[in-house]
């Protein structure tokens, strides 16, 4: 009985060390995903700057 119960914990733990570590796969691919996003965002906003920036002297030139 006593061996039928530490091999229940045995599994219990080596179940609950695989969820873990898929836990921890799980949130670093959310982690590197959010950090992609991030360099995506700021790339953007700066191409949006830019944009920005020849619209207005565009339009200044437009209205001479």
């Amino acid at each position: 009985m006593a061996l039928e119960l530490e091999k229940a914990e045995e599994h219990y733990i080596d179940s609950l060390t695989k969820q873990l570590k898929q836990k921890s796969e799980h949130e670093e691919k959310l982690n590197e995903e959010v950090r992609n996003l991030e360099l995506a965002k700021q790339e953007l906003t700066q191409q949006m700057q830019e944009l920005s920036k020849d619209l207005s002297k565009a339009l200044a030139e437009q209205n001479r």
